[in-house]
């Protein structure tokens, strides 16, 4: 076989790859599309203090597109995380993996449809799913949904969500940078997905967490000498540490977070692609 990107055989690819899509992932994509916004427009039914409001005005209150945007948010995150393990975690278990490897195609168009389906055809079908309910939803003529979610202001959405002002940091490197954060989240999970035979998703959300726990002991045992630091140096504090933290060190660290996430990106797509490339049965 021509080990040449060949286009003919890619589309080939990418239509196995929608009926395997299809069949791993169509019900589960749509039990997460649901989950955000129907459960959210089901709530405006049952909180005592809305059934308080609805008795005094005559009125459903409405539920804020923040709040629905914020659901859907969450659930997008969980959705781009263990798409590559729900889809393609196959690849290395006895039973369906050999079939994958021997598809008469090479292994950079398997990559490439991988890449399709867990970065651009994941994302977009959830949010247009999400964003078509919740559209649906608002034209009711009963329940808590009064605005249509488009209407929300995004970048302060973004600021509400990131907890300060991302929009003025970053400015027009919003979208890529929140590009690169789906990019590197399912390079993880394509990543562990080569390496963990079984309960992939569990087993690598143990591993973030765990990494996240030696972090968060290293930052709190770190906080004693620089408490101290600042106690023997009042003046440092006084015109360092309230002067130019916003200047300087919150954006040291979102650079650096920056840096990181496209090193490891890069490294858990070639390191699983060449895993993948070596696959042992």
């Amino acid at each position: 076989m021509n080990s040449k990107f060949d286009f003919s055989r890619f589309k080939k690819v990418i239509v196995y790859d929608y009926h395997q899509y299809i069949h791993r992932f169509g019900v589960v994509l749509a039990v997460l599309a649901g989950i955000p916004t129907i459960l959210v427009w089901l709530s405006s039914f049952s909180f005592s203090s809305w059934t308080t409001s609805l008795i005094a005005t005559g009125e459903m209150p409405g539920i804020s597109p923040y709040i629905r945007y914020t659901s859907i948010n969450y659930a997008f995150w969980i959705v781009v995380f263990i798409a590559p393990a729900w889809l393609y975690g196959f690849i290395n278990m006895k039973k369906d993996g050999p079939q994958y490897a021997t598809l008469p195609a090479t292994y950079l168009e398997k990559f490439v449809s991988i890449l399709f389906y867990t970065l651009i055809v994941t994302p977009i079908v959830f949010m247009a799913g999400c964003l078509a309910m919740d559209t649906l939803l608002t034209l009711l003529p009963w329940g808590g949904y009064k605005e249509f979610i488009w209407q929300l202001n995004m970048g302060e959405f973004l600021d509400e969500f990131a907890g300060f002002n991302y929009t003025d940091m970053f400015g027009d490197w919003v979208w890529p940078l929140n590009i690169l954060s789906i990019i590197s989240t399912s390079s993880l999970m394509f990543f562990f997905s080569t390496i963990f035979k079984k309960h992939k998703v569990a087993k690598t959300a143990g591993v973030l967490f765990l990494l996240g726990f030696i972090l968060l002991i290293a930052i709190l045992a770190s906080l004693p000498s620089i408490v101290e630091y600042f106690n023997n140096n009042p003046i440092v504090l006084e015109e360092y540490f309230y002067d130019y933290i916003d200047d300087r060190l919150l954006p040291l660290i979102y650079y650096s977070t920056i840096a990181i996430s496209i090193v490891q990106t890069v490294v858990c797509y070639l390191w699983g692609y060449y895993r993948m490339k070596k696959m042992k049965f």
